[in-house]
C-alpha cells in the first residue's frame, strides 16, 4: 500500500514538474492581426514562442490571456484613424481598421502600465509613437517637403517592397543589432511616417531623406523596452541576417520578465 502511494505521489510530482516546465518555456507574445511571415520570422529565433491574436480573442478571455503573455509586438496593416492625432479631417488619405485601432490601443495600455517589452513594425511603430502622444504624416508624396517625396517608400501598385538605406545612431539598440554599421538597406512599405515625435521617445535611425525609420525609449525617460522599425525585418532577414537580432532583441527583454 506504502509502495503505491509513493509511485502516485511521485506521478504526480512528475506531471507538475512537466506542466511547470511547459509554462516556464512557452514566451506569450500578445499582438493583433497575426502573419505567417511574423510566426516564421519568430520561429527563427524560438519555436517556444506562442502569439496570441487579439483580433481573434472573445472579449470574456481577454484578460486571461493578457496574463499569460509577457510581452506585446505590433505588426503592419492600414493605417491608423487620423482623428487619434488630431488630424481627422485627412481621413480620406487612409485606408482605416478602427476596429484594430482600438483593441491595438488596449493592448499598448496593458504593455506600458505593466512595463512590458514592446516591438511595433511599419504601423506598429506608427502606433506606439501616436499612444506615446506624436503625430503621423498621412501621406508622404502630399505633405512631406520635397526632398521626402523624391525618395521612394512604397511601390505604386501596392504589390512589392522597395529598398532604400538608413542610417543608425550609435548610441541605440539597432546599432548593435546590426553589428555597429551605421547603415543598411532594408525593405520598405509605407506612406505614412512619423512627423512629431511621442514622448518618451527618441529617434534612432533615418532615412538618406530624412524619414523617421526607428524609435525606441529614451533610456533618460523611461526604462522599460520600446523599439520599433519603420521597415519590415520579418519579410527581410533571409537578405540580412542582422534583421533577426531585432527580435532576439526583443525576445531577451521579455525573458527577463519571465
Amino acid at each position: 500500500m506504502i509502495t503505491r502511494n509513493i509511485r502516485y505521489y511521485f506521478l504526480l510530482f512528475g506531471l507538475s514538474l512537466s506542466l511547470n516546465f511547459t509554462s516556464q518555456t512557452t514566451v506569450y507574445v500578445a499582438t493583433a492581426r497575426l502573419n505567417k511571415s511574423t510566426i516564421n520570422y519568430a520561429k527563427q529565433i524560438s519555436s517556444d514562442i506562442e502569439f496570441v491574436d487579439f483580433m481573434q480573442v472573445k472579449f470574456e478571455e481577454r484578460d486571461s490571456l493578457l496574463r499569460k503573455c509577457s510581452g506585446l509586438m505590433l505588426l503592419g496593416g492600414l493605417d491608423i484613424h487620423p482623428s487619434r492625432f488630431n488630424k481627422g479631417e485627412l481621413k480620406k488619405y487612409c485606408d482605416i481598421d478602427e476596429t484594430r485601432d482600438s483593441i491595438e490601443f488596449a493592448l499598448l495600455q496593458w504593455a506600458d502600465n505593466s512595463s512590458l517589452p514592446i516591438f511595433g513594425i511599419c504601423r506598429g511603430m506608427q502606433f506606439i509613437n501616436v499612444y506615446f502622444g506624436g503625430t503621423l504624416c498621412v501621406d508622404i508624396p502630399t505633405f512631406c517637403k520635397p526632398s521626402l517625396k523624391n525618395e521612394k517608400h512604397r511601390d505604386p501598385k501596392r504589390k512589392k517592397d522597395v529598398y532604400h538605406k538608413v542610417t543608425f545612431s550609435e548610441n541605440s539598440k539597432l546599432f548593435t543589432c546590426f553589428g555597429t554599421v551605421k547603415s543598411a538597406t532594408v525593405n520598405s512599405f509605407h506612406h505614412q511616417c512619423v512627423d512629431e515625435l511621442g514622448k518618451t521617445l527618441k529617434i534612432t535611425a533615418k532615412s538618406s531623406g530624412g524619414i523617421t525609420e526607428a524609435i525606441e525609449n529614451d533610456e533618460n525617460l523611461r526604462k522599460s523596452f520600446i523599439l520599433g522599425v519603420q521597415w519590415h525585418p520579418e519579410r527581410y532577414y533571409e537578405k540580412d541576417p542582422n534583421n533577426l537580432k531585432i527580435f532576439q532583441r526583443f525576445f531577451n527583454e521579455i525573458k527577463l520578465k519571465n
